[in-house]
């Protein structure tokens, strides 16, 4: 007797086809998932507000580091400015040097060696009458007036003709290594206004220690007003 295969059975091949069909749509599944839409996206706006922040906060210390300094910079009739750690902050005050450091130019100068300093460079020194100058390096003197040291001769970018005098090296504050004039700018207009920030500043502190024990003080005196009138109306009630 020959058995047959009942008529709802599928034939084998089809049967494997199908399974290979759904473990491909599967894998493709697994591969490639559908994002959650559940999970919100995260917001680039805090990380933002932090980085301006952080900016501004840096940017106001830098200029109030420059600031102190240059505003602590005062000297003496007979004395180089002050400086810290062998830099110095100032100002331009002339335009001898405008095609480079125009007037109002913030720079700043370190304490250079002998070798350190050469043609080309930058150099704020000391005047007889103590005046600051910076000018230009044009000529090295070696053994100026045998005293073993260097001397400059000097000259604004500007200016025509060189600096009539030699500039002994113990007369130099030191070799300009930075200067920016929106700087210097900002700090001109800082000490022209210091007057009026200070006692801008003063004013607004004090407002706001006004109204902070304004707005302190006021609950307070409502909750004692409160519980004055509800003691008034208990005996009201209670002589009733």
């Amino acid at each position: 007797m020959v058995r047959t295969p009942p008529p709802n059975l599928k034939p084998l091949s089809e049967v494997d086809a199908e399974f290979r069909a759904l473990k491909s749509r599967a894998t493709g599944r697994k591969k490639n998932p559908p994002p959650p839409d559940s999970l919100p996206e995260a917001s680039p706006q805090p990380a933002k507000w932090k980085r301006i922040m952080t900016d501004v906060v840096l940017y106001t210390a830098i200029l109030g580091v420059l600031s102190a300094l240059y505003f602590g910079n005062f000297r003496s009739e007979s004395t180089a400015p002050k400086n810290l750690l062998g830099y110095s902050v100032m100002r331009v005050l002339t335009e001898s040097m405008k095609s480079v450091m125009p007037q109002d130019t913030l720079i700043i100068t370190r304490k250079a060696e002998p070798g350190e300093i050469q043609v080309g460079d930058d150099i704020t020194f000391l005047r007889r009458d103590n005046s600051t100058v910076t000018h230009r390096v044009v000529e090295i003197h070696n053994n100026y007036a045998d005293t073993g040291m260097p001397g400059y001769k000097t000259k604004g970018t500007d200016n025509p003709r060189p600096d009539q005098e030699i500039v002994a090296y113990n007369n130099v504050v030191g070799r300009v290594v930075y200067h920016n004039t929106a700087l210097g700018k900002v700090i001109k207009f800082i000490g022209d206004m210091l007057p009026f920030i200070v006692i801008s500043l003063a004013l607004i502190i004090g407002i706001i220690i006004a109204m902070k024990v304004f707005f302190n003080s006021k609950p307070e005196d409502d909750t004692e007003e409160s519980m004055e009138k509800g003691a008034q109306e208990n005996m009201k009630e209670g002589d009733a």
